[in-house]
Parts: structure tokens; C-alpha cells; sequence
């Protein structure tokens, strides 16, 4: 065996050092050119001796990102950050008075291909000496964290120019754009520089003496240049490491211990490393969710989550663990980042397990939150979580709410939460998925022998698979081909279990067909695990005999690392009829599959007839999405005495692929006056079918379908027309679609509502743009139309041009049937969308136009214009104009009125705060759409 493991290890070394006999050098020096008016300016000599190309050759120019309209700016506006855009010329960064010179000192022709590309003309049959000597505006280190800054810092890393990587002969294009993911050239660096001053270096690279920097075999590198001794160099037995975040002196005894413990537990899978260990927040920022630093809580000061030792040990760990996978594993850092990220979040996993087994997400909030004895944080399971295992949830929520991705998905083309969630997460999962499989003692073997071996090329999937299935003796196509090419849901059901002739008979469903192992375990009456087996098969449905042993319950995969879509279905009891028991809780909790789970939360709410509602909410909703979720609210209503409240189900599904990431259809009932008194009782189904966008694209659409049958008392005396209003069914269709964009903002919406009174058409768009850092112009269009309206005298189901005609009940309205007093003065953004107190509506039709326009801070003018018409009367033009107030924008806004068709309103007979009106959002499905904006995709 050993033989075999030294020419499997011997074979691929071979294969890679004859791919590359030789490998790129760089030589830099530069001089440090600062002004307080332009910035910070290098004046660069740069030296390449390259590998012979064909025709010309090519450099990547990332400093010429930090520019507006650039890839990089881009990218940060779709991130909802918008500094680079409106950026000062000084604080932007690029190269510029860029020439070429051959190893004869002529001046070599250039082109850019792109702003980030240069294509450099020579010909070369051996290796290849150029210089290119240029000035390199530094950024500002707003934008990324690598620059300059106020204090005289200056951090460099991506801005020099870079050999360009070719595949398959073709020049591998790529852009700058903060994620880490660029690929370089294994290269040896030479970098010489006059550090300023007062100042101190620290860097990644080997140093020589005070001016001169070597690098051995590194993609990249990087250099700070600080003035005040802000990092701290850490010297272990076996490496040396730089720590870039903020560590007290008196806290370094500590900090070295923890190194010596991690580094050790590292060189048990790579070879040391020779130069130093460059450790950032820049990158632990990258990698994120680490939850481990203090919380500020306002006017209590810090709250310390983990006492200090714990806290520096898990802040340093997925720092230093991903800088020792980025500087040992040469990858495609676009296509294949999985393998090194994945890597480093497996060897944290099994840092984690050995040395802080049990450590709690929620650290010292456990014991810390409590009255007298009283623990209320020991009724949630999720406050029991391991910190070993967050990342199985931060994954399994992903999965739950269907942004799920390939792991070969390209980095830059993962959303906002997948480029850690994906990448990291569920990578290091399914490592850890195959170290089960195969068994913890051969996957140290396997990962050893793999480690050990130095690449002087792009390391390739094939070559893993390979080297992996040839150590292992096992067919791994399920992992390389499966689950890293597809995002195929782990979904395994048992769906029935029969005792037949000594002997269990279990159907296995498996839902996706899913090629990889299952893992089968029975647990008898006692609950201790009796038997467990090892499945494969990528059919749909399985039977399986197993002898009855006193079997009494059989799960599926319930510990294994990688999560699965629907756990719930992957239990069966066989001595209880519903399989799986009620359990309570309250507020909301993680799920356990093993129970039904029923949350109850207390709930409060307001109008003018209800007065205050107190009530409970009893749903099955957890902190991730399922399947089937339902809620009951009942509400006691103090203004009227009596019971309020609703319920509703909803059924989920989440197709895997194609063009839809959610279909859901929902039934409910609802009962609650809308005047004093005076009750209505809606029943409503309905179906929303969420289309999948693009992953970073900040567009979202859905069509939305359902059937509302409204039911409403009448008053003593009750008119006509009242009798009219009493019972009447809706059907609504529409279409929503919105874009986020920090610039550009849009959104827009068209509708068709149906009854037996009226037929209506009624759509809106709404365009808001950032013009400069803090100011927006908003712009909205509102056209309704009715086809006919058989119901004439009344204006219930007109549209309205100041107050919204809510018939079916939708919006959170204070006191919707009120003609007067304060409530009558809340605003809703709907229909005509007026300010002013008009009190007009329209039965044919009503075209508006609504704009706003900062003026400071929260102050804004806005101004509406309109034309409506009623049948029977001529179309009317009106306007308003006024200033606002943004206290919350979107959620709680003051109007104040001016001038309209009405006159000078602060003159106009009356009271004038009258005239005043509010907003007032307490939506808080909309405060959280609000906070996750561009946050998964």
C-alpha cells in the first residue's frame, strides 16, 4: 500500500512539474509619490521574465477598476454600495503614463484589450525579459480595503500589473471585482521599495533586508505600509504570521498559544510554509459570519458572547485556516474555488470537533439571560446549536429557501450569500460528507498524501477525482459528478415499513435521484442506535430487507453533515400512528423533524374600532421555510369585546431548476370590523408563483392569482346601497416586478380585478434615482380604467386619488372607514397617491403622476398632478404640491401641504394640521424584505 500511495503521489508531482519547467518572475520596485491634494502615486519599474507566447503578451491592470461605469462599480452598485460611483477624482485609483520597453531597452508597442487587459506585441521563442515602467495611482481604501487612507496607510494587493494566465492557449479574461477570486501565474517575486519614514512593512512576502522583498512560488502577494505598528508579527515554532486586526499587546501570550495549537493542527496536512502568513480582517471579512466578536449594546457598553480566550481562538481561526488553503491549493480561483474553500471550512470543522466539541453558537447568553433560576433560552433548540455546526444551518437555510447552487457555479456568478454560504459552507460540508463515507482515519490519509504534493499548474477537478478514487479504491463519480456539478436536493423519504417473516421491509423513496450513499440507522424502544448500513442508488425508489432486530424507529441520514431538503419525511416510528408527536414551543425555533412543532407568540395590534387586539399566533413557521406552514391568530378586541382574528395555510413547493423558485397556494379566512361596530369576514384563495432571477441580479417578478369572497355587516337602518356592499366576491390577477438598484430603482405592477359589480384594469410604475450620494428623485405613474361599473352609486370600489379604496382589506389602515380626525390623515402610497385632502375618486378613469425631490437630509418637495374622470361629468385636472419628511424612509413619512387646486393651503380656511399627513408602515414583512435586499442573490 505504501508503494502505491508513493507512486500515485510521485506520478502527479512528475505530471505537474512537467507541465511548467519554469514559472514566471516579477521584479518591482517602486517609489512612494504622496500629495494631500491627489492622493498617493507609486512610480513603478516592473520586470517580467515570462514564458514564450505566441504574438503578444498579456498583463491585467486591476488598479484601473477603481473607476465609475467600471466592472468593479458595477458590481458594488448591484451590492447596494454606491462610493465608488459618486467617488472624487483623488480618491480613485489607475495606472497611467504606461510604457513597454524589451530586453534591448526598445520601446515595445501596447493596446488595451479592456480597461483591465493589456496586450503587449513581441514575439518570443524563449523566455522573455519586459519592463514596464508607469505611474500607479493608488486608491482610496473605501472601496476595497486595499489602498491608502487619511492616517498613511497604504495597503497593496491586486494594483501592480500581473502576467495574464492562459488556458488552452487563450488568455484567461478577467475583472476586478472585490471578491477574491482572481487567478494568477505561480510566480516568484522580487519587490524593492524606500519604505517612508516612520513607517513599518508588513507583507507576505520573504524579507531580505529593509528594501527588498522575495516571493516563492506565490499567485499573489501583499504589502502594508503603516506608520503606526497597527499589525502584529506572531513568530511560532514553524511559521511566521501576521495578524491585521486591532490585538492587545497583553492578549499576545494568548493569541501565540492559540497559533502554536492551529498551525500545529495545519502541518499535520500541508508542509509548512516558508514565507509568512498574511492574516486580514480584509479577509475575514470575505470569508464572514464568524459571530464570535463582543456586541455593542447601546448604553450597557460591550457584551462579551465568549469569554476572551474562546473569542481569540475562533476569530483567528478561519482567517488563518483559509490563508494556508489559499497559499497551498493553486486552483482557478473563479471556477474552482470550491475545492481550497471548501478545503479550509472541512479542516475548521475538524479543528472545531477536537478542540471545542461542545461550544455553543450562543456562548455565555445561555447562562447570562435568566431570572433568578429561570433560563429562557433553554426552550429554544436553535440556542443549543454547536458552534461547529453553523455551518450546516447558515447552508441549510439557503437550501430551505431554494438559492441553492452548483458548486462549480463561477464565483462571481454566485449571489451575495453563496459566495461564503456555497463556497465555504456547503463545500466544506460535503467533504465532511465524504469523510463519513469513507471513513475519518483514510480521509487524513487520503488528504496528506494529497496536500503534500506542490502544483506548478492550475490544480483541476479531473486530477482530484482521480488521485482521490485511486486512493480510495471507490467510485466517487457520485461526489465529483452529483453533488459538486449539480444542486440536486438530498431528499430521501421512507414511506412505509411492514414486518413480514422475521424481517423489515422499507420503501425508500428518493425524490431527486440522487446518485450518492445513504446512511440508514434503527433505534430500538430505548432509543439507542441498533443498526446502521450504508445505501446507494440513484433510483427513485428502493426496497430494502433488513432483519427485525427490535427495531422501533428508522431515520435517514439524520447525522450526517450535509443537510437535506426535508428532513421531516426521513423518520418513521412504527409503534405510533401519526409518526411524529406535537411538540410546543414559543415565539419560533429551528426544526426538529422529529415532532411536529407548534409556536405560539403573543401578538398586538391597533385600529380605531378595535381599539388595541391582544391575541396569540399558534404556527408551525420556524426560522427557515418548509413545505406546509399554517397559522391561527386569534385576537381580543378591547374597543369591541368580542373575538378577532384569522388563520391561514400555505403550501410551498420550491422546483429545483427552470425558470420558478417558489410556487405557493393559500387558503385563509379572516374577521374585523372596519367600522365601528361593524365586522367583515373575508375568505380568500390564492396562488404566487415567484420566478427564479439570476443570481446578483437585482431583478424579481411574480404573478400572483386568488379569489376573495368578503362578507360585511350592516348598521341599524341599512341603506340600498349598503345592502349592496354586504356580500360581494373579487378575483384578482397580477403581475409584480421590482428592481433594487441603488441607482436605478424601479418597480412596477399591473392588475385585473373581476366581480359581478365592476371589471377594472390598474397598474403603476415607480422610478427613484440617486443623482448624487444622499439625494434621490422619485418618480411615479398610477393609470386604473374601469371596463364597467355596475354599481354607480357608491364609490367603494372607486379608484381613489387621495385615500386608497381598500375593499379587499390589504392594507394596515388605522381607520379606514373614518371621514375625519387623525386617522383619516394616514397616506398610503396607492392609487392616485395625492397628499392633499381632495377627497376625489374616479368610477371611469384616473391617470397620476407623483414625483419628490430631495431638498436636505430628511426634507423633500414633492408634487402631484392628475387627470380623472367620472361618468357622466367632464375629466378634471388636479395638482398639490408640499414638503416632506423621511423620519424612516418608507416605513414613517410627514406631508405638509402648499400650494394645490385646492389654493394656498397653509391659508385655506380650517385647521391646518388638518391638512397634514402621515405614514406609517408596520408591515414587518416588508421591514425584513427591506434589511434583505441583495443579501442571497
Amino acid at each position: 500500500m505504501l508503494k502505491f500511495h508513493l507512486f500515485i503521489s510521485g506520478l502527479l508531482s512528475f505530471l505537474s512539474i512537467s507541465s511548467f519547467a519554469q514559472i514566471d518572475e516579477v521584479k518591482i520596485h517602486f517609489a512612494i509619490d504622496s500629495t494631500q491634494n491627489e492622493g498617493t502615486t507609486l512610480k513603478v519599474t516592473q520586470n517580467f521574465t515570462l514564458e514564450p507566447q505566441a504574438k503578444a503578451f498579456h498583463f491585467y491592470a486591476w488598479a484601473n477598476a477603481y473607476r465609475p461605469n467600471s466592472v468593479l462599480s458595477e458590481i458594488k452598485l448591484m451590492s447596494r454600495d454606491d462610493k465608488l460611483n459618486f467617488s472624487k477624482v483623488k480618491d480613485r485609483g489607475g495606472i497611467k503614463n504606461l510604457r513597454f520597453f524589451d530586453d534591448k531597452n526598445q520601446e515595445i508597442p501596447f493596446q488595451y484589450v479592456n480597461s483591465e487587459l493589456i496586450k503587449v506585441s513581441a514575439n518570443a521563442d524563449t523566455r522573455t525579459n519586459i519592463t514596464a515602467i508607469y505611474d500607479l495611482k493608488v486608491p482610496r481604501d473605501i472601496f476595497t480595503g486595499y489602498g491608502w487612507n487619511s492616517n498613511g496607510n497604504i495597503y497593496l494587493k491586486y494594483l501592480f500589473l500581473q502576467p495574464a494566465v492562459y488556458e488552452n492557449g487563450q488568455v484567461l479574461e478577467q475583472f476586478f471585482k472585490d471578491f477574491e477570486s482572481l487567478t494568477a501565474n505561480q510566480t516568484n517575486y522580487t519587490l524593492s521599495f524606500i519604505k517612508p519614514k516612520g513607517t513599518q512593512v508588513f507583507t507576505n512576502l520573504t524579507k531580505i533586508d529593509d528594501e527588498t522583498y522575495l516571493g516563492h512560488e506565490q499567485a499573489f502577494f501583499e504589502v502594508a505600509i503603516h506608520p503606526e505598528e497597527q499589525f502584529k508579527v506572531i513568530k511560532t515554532k514553524s511559521s511566521e504570521i501576521i495578524i491585521g486586526f486591532p490585538i492587545d499587546s497583553a492578549d499576545l501570550p494568548q493569541v501565540t498559544q492559540h497559533l502554536e495549537r492551529q498551525i500545529s493542527f495545519l502541518n499535520q496536512f500541508f508542509e509548512p510554509l516558508k514565507e509568512p502568513v498574511f492574516t486580514t480582517r480584509r479577509l475575514a471579512e470575505k470569508i464572514g459570519y464568524n459571530y464570535v466578536d463582543d456586541v455593542k449594546i447601546p448604553l450597557l457598553g460591550k457584551y462579551k458572547i465568549f469569554d476572551d480566550d474562546t473569542r481569540m481562538a475562533l476569530q483567528i481561526l478561519p482567517v488563518l485556516f483559509s490563508a494556508y488553503t489559499e497559499r497551498s491549493i493553486h486552483v482557478n480561483n473563479r471556477t474552482n474555488h470550491w475545492i481550497k474553500n471548501g478545503l479550509s471550512t472541512y479542516l475548521q470543522i475538524r479543528f472545531l470537533e477536537k478542540y471545542y466539541p461542545h461550544l455553543p453558537i450562543a456562548g455565555n447568553l445561555l447562562r447570562d439571560i435568566h431570572l433568578f433560576q429561570f433560563y429562557p433560552l433553554d426552550f429554544f433548540k436553535a440556542s443549543k446549536i454547536e458552534f461547529k455546526d453553523r455551518f450546516y444551518f447558515f447552508y441549510k437555510n439557503s437550501l430551505q429557501e431554494n438559492y441553492d447552487q452548483p458548486l462549480t457555479t463561477p464565483y462571481d456568478l454566485l449571489g451575495n450569500e453563496n459566495q461564503r454560504v456555497v463556497s465555504y459552507y456547503k463545500s466544506g460540508l460535503a467533504f465532511k460528507y465524504l469523510e463519513e463515507y469513507i471513513g475519518k482515519e483514510k480521509m487524513d490519509e487520503l488528504l496528506k498524501a494529497f496536500l503534500n504534493i506542490r502544483f506548478n499548474k492550475l490544480l483541476e477537478p479531473q486530477e482530484i477525482q482521480s488521485f482521490f478514487e485511486a486512493y480510495t479504491h471507490r467510485d466517487l463519480s457520485w461526489f465529483f459528478e452529483d453533488l459538486i456539478h449539480t444542486n440536486k436536493k438530498i431528499d430521501f423519504v421512507i414511506s412505509s415499513v411492514k414486518r413480514e417473516g422475521g424481517k423489515l421491509k422499507l420503501h425508500v423513496d428518493n425524490n431527486s435521484e440522487y446518485s450518492g450513499p445513504f446512511r440508514l440507522n434503527g433505534y430500538n424502544q430505548n432509543d439507542e442506535k441498533i443498526y446502521t448500513e450504508w445505501f446507494r442508488s440513484p433510483q427513485k425508489y428502493l426496497s430494502l430487507s433488513i432483519a427485525d432486530s427490535g427495531i422501533t424507529k428508522f431515520s435517514l441520514n439524520d447525522d450526517l453533515p450535509l443537510p437535506e431538503y426535508n428532513y421531516a419525511r426521513n423518520f418513521y416510528d412504527t409503534k405510533h400512528l401519526l409518526n411524529r408527536k406535537i411538540k410546543w414551543g414559543i415565539l419560533t425555533d429551528i426544526k426538529t423533524p422529529q415532532y411536529q412543532q407548534i409556536f405560539v407568540t403573543p401578538s398586538v395590534d391597533f385600529n380605531n374600532y378595535d381599539k388595541f387586539k391582544l391575541g396569540f399566533n399558534f404556527s408551525n413557521e420556524t426560522l427557515m421555510s418548509q413545505t406546509f406552514e399554517f397559522d391561527v391568530h386569534p385576537e381580543y378586541s378591547f374597543g369591541t369585546t368580542k373575538l378577532t382574528g384569522g388563520t391561514q395555510a400555505t403550501y410551498n413547493m420550491f422546483p429545483n431548476g427552470g425558470t420558478v423558485r417558489k410556487w405557493s397556494f393559500w387558503g385563509g379566512l379572516q374577521y374585523n370590523h372596519f367600522d365601528k361596530n361593524l365586522a367583515y369576514f373575508k375568505y380568500n384563495l390564492g396562488s404566487l408563483l415567484l420566478f427564479r432571477s439570476p443570481f446578483r441580479s437585482l431583478n424579481r417578478h411574480h404573478l400572483i392569482l386568488n379569489f376573495n369572497d368578503i362578507r360585511r355587516n350592516l348598521p341599524q337602518n341599512p341603506t340600498p346601497i349598503q345592502r349592496e356592499l354586504k356580500h360581494y366576491r373579487l378575483l384578482n390577477v397580477g403581475y409584480d416586478y421590482w428592481n433594487f438598484h441603488i441607482i436605478h430603482e424601479r418597480r412596477a405592477n399591473f392588475f385585473v380585478q373581476g366581480s359581478n359589480k365592476f371589471q377594472k384594469l390598474f397598474g403603476e410604475f415607480y422610478y427613484r434615482y440617486r443623482f448624487s450620494k444622499n439625494k434621490r428623485l422619485g418618480v411615479r405613474l398610477f393609470a386604473g380604467i374601469f371596463l364597467n361599473h355596475n354599481l354607480k352609486e357608491t364609490t367603494f370600489y372607486d379608484f381613489g386619488l387621495d385615500h386608497v379604496s381598500d375593499y379587499l382589506y390589504r392594507f394596515n389602515l388605522l381607520g379606514r372607514s373614518d371621514t375625519d380626525g387623525i386617522f383619516h390623515q394616514q397616506f398610503v402610497l396607492a392609487e392616485g397617491g395625492f397628499k392633499s385632502n381632495f377627497n376625489v375618486t374616479a368610477n371611469q378613469y384616473l391617470s397620476t403622476l407623483n414625483f419628490e425631490y430631495p431638498i436636505w437630509r430628511w426634507f423633500e418637495a414633492y408634487a402631484d398632478a392628475g387627470v380623472y374622470k367620472n361618468r357622466q361629468e367632464p375629466s378634471s385636472f388636479v395638482y398639490n404640491t408640499g414638503l416632506s419628511i423621511k423620519i424612516i424612509p418608507d416605513f414613517f413619512e410627514l406631508y405638509f401641504p402648499v400650494q394645490s387646486s385646492l389654493g394656498f393651503e397653509p391659508i385655506l380656511p380650517g385647521n391646518y394640521f388638518k391638512r397634514i399627513r402621515f405614514k406609517l408602515n408596520l408591515d414587518w414583512g416588508k421591514v425584513k424584505e427591506y434589511r434583505r435586499r441583495g443579501r442571497y442573490e
